[in-house]
């Protein structure tokens, strides 16, 4: 009997079920859908818009964001071939944040870029976007838009690489580093911003689907591209600024945000499964 997944109204529950007839189950939990047609397990949160947008039930001040709604329809989603796909205009600057908090997880889902560009970034020489995990605290901290969070960069040629929004020095994590790059087998190094994808990268051309993997094992993150392992962290965890001895706390568990950041894309297939064991196929990538 195959794994069975089942979705809440609201939430999301991870079910495992197995027989005795047919090959053993696999040690890790059945996938779980994350995008309907209703985004009701998602809730956007909109940044400061640019000052000549105009905005419904919103008045323009310096440093103001728009809040948890979407006025301007920056996230929607159409059903294409009985598929719910998630149109990200990109106008304004926003997150569609998840409404659970997940740990231990394999984060699966696929992009692709559409033809606009928005302000501040309509002129930038790559379209940018990218998938927030492990997020928590306020809205907003991070450039009156995002939480603190780790970053799966979707940026046109850097697709994969890594990104703390966090305080200044206030993130670290251990990389196989070397050549200002992740490397496979190179030393672990620790690192305190952000860590570029490895040589071996396979993005797709513009307009095509890319398959991206978020793969979160206690402090330890894989990030996958079109099957390809393009970047290992190791041990993350964020300083408490605010304690007198800067103490370290592992970064583990929280919400997930699907950033909107002035270009146009796609994504479909967003799905998630609990995890009790790395995936087989990528735990080598964490061999050091």
């Amino acid at each position: 009997m195959k794994l069975l997944s089942t979705l809440l109204v609201g939430a999301v529950s991870f079910v495992l079920v197995a027989c005795n007839n047919g090959p053993a189950p696999d040690k890790n939990l059945a996938w779980t859908p994350l995008l309907d047609a209703q985004l009701s397990l998602w809730k956007p949160y909109l940044g400061v818009p640019e000052p000549d947008l105009a905005v419904p039930g919103y008045t323009y001040e310096k440093g103001k964001p728009i809040g948890l709604r979407d006025p301007k329809g920056v996230y929607t989603v159409k059903v294409v071939d009985g598929e719910p796909v998630l149109h990200v205009s990109g106008e304004i600057f926003g997150g569609l944040t998840s409404q659970q908090s997940f740990e231990n997880f394999h984060l699966k889902f696929q992009f692709r870029w559409g033809e606009k560009k928005w302000a501040p970034r309509k002129d930038a020489p790559k379209r940018d976007g990218g998938l927030l995990y492990h997020a928590f605290g306020e809205h907003g901290f991070f450039m009156k838009t995002w939480m603190h969070s780790a970053q799966f960069q979707i940026q046109e040629g850097d697709v994969g690489d890594f990104f703390p929004l966090f305080e200044n020095k206030a993130f670290k994590s251990d990389v196989p580093f070397e050549n200002r790059r992740y490397t496979p087998g190179a030393k672990l190094q620790t690192r305190v911003g952000g860590v570029t994808h490895s040589k071996d990268y396979n993005e797709k051309p513009n307009g095509e689907w890319n398959t991206c993997e978020i793969i979160a094992m206690g402090a330890d993150v894989v990030h996958v591209l079109n099957g390809q392992v393009v970047n290992v962290l190791r041990n993350l965890r964020y300083v408490d600024l605010k304690s007198a001895d800067k103490k370290e706390i592992p970064l583990t568990s929280g919400l997930l945000q699907i950033q909107s950041e002035g270009a146009e894309m796609d994504f479909r297939e967003i799905k998630i499964r609990r995890l009790e064991a790395f995936p087989e196929q990528y735990a080598n990538a964490l061999k050091q």
